[in-house]
C-alpha cells in the first residue's frame, strides 16, 4: 500500500503545482521591485555614474564628519565584526576602534586599482568602494548605515548590538567600462 501523500492534490491533468519557494521568493523581489531602490546607484556599471545617482538620491561626497555621521560611519566599518567574529572584544571597544579608523577614509588616495568614497546624508553614512581584483573583474562595495531600512537591499542582522542603526553590505561583481 502506498504512503498517503500529505498536501493539496495535484492539478487537472496531472500536472504539479508550483514549488512551495515562490511564495516567499516573490513577495521578497516585489519589494525590491516597488519603488526606487536606494542601493541600485551603487551597481551603476562607472565609478562617476555610482557617485552621481548616489548625489542624486541626496548623498554628499564627505570631507568632513559631524560626531553623528562619524557613529553612522563607524558602524558601517563594523559590519564584518556584526557578521562574523569579534575577536573577543565587546560591541563598545569595536565601535570606539572603527570610529578611529573612520578618519582615515575621508584622507584615501585614489590608485589605479582602488577608489573610494565616504559619502553622507543628514546623520547617514556610507562608505563607495571599488577595487579591480583581476583583469576585467571589478568589485563594488557599498556599506550603509541609515535611520531606516534600505529598500532593495538585505539588512545586517544587528541582534546583540544596542543602538544598531539600520545596515547594508552590498557587493557588485562588475565589468570594466570602456
Amino acid at each position: 500500500m502506498a504512503a498517503p501523500r500529505i498536501g493539496r492534490p495535484p492539478l487537472p491533468g496531472g500536472r504539479r503545482r508550483p514549488f512551495g519557494l515562490w511564495r516567499f521568493v516573490l513577495p521578497a523581489v516585489a519589494a525590491c521591485l516597488a519603488g526606487p531602490a536606494a542601493a541600485q546607484p551603487c551597481a551603476e556599471a562607472a565609478f562617476d555614474d555610482a557617485l552621481a545617482a548616489l548625489r542624486a538620491e541626496g548623498w554628499e561626497v564627505a570631507t568632513d564628519l559631524t560626531p553623528a555621521q562619524a557613529d553612522a560611519l563607524a558602524w558601517t566599518r563594523a559590519i564584518t565584526y556584526i557578521q562574523g567574529d569579534r575577536g573577543g572584544r565587546s560591541p563598545a571597544e569595536i565601535l570606539d576602534l572603527q570610529r578611529k579608523a573612520g578618519a582615515g577614509l575621508l584622507r584615501r588616495v585614489d590608485t589605479e586599482t582602488t577608489r573610494s568614497r565616504v559619502l553622507t546624508r543628514g546623520d547617514e553614512a556610507m562608505s563607495l568602494t571599488e577595487t579591480v581584483t583581476a583583469p576585467n573583474r571589478i568589485e563594488r562595495q557599498c556599506r550603509l548605515a541609515t535611520a531606516a531600512p534600505i529598500p532593495g537591499a538585505p539588512p545586517v542582522n544587528t541582534a546583540g548590538w544596542p543602538e544598531a542603526p539600520a545596515l547594508a553590505d552590498l557587493t557588485y561583481v562588475l565589468e570594466p567600462v570602456e
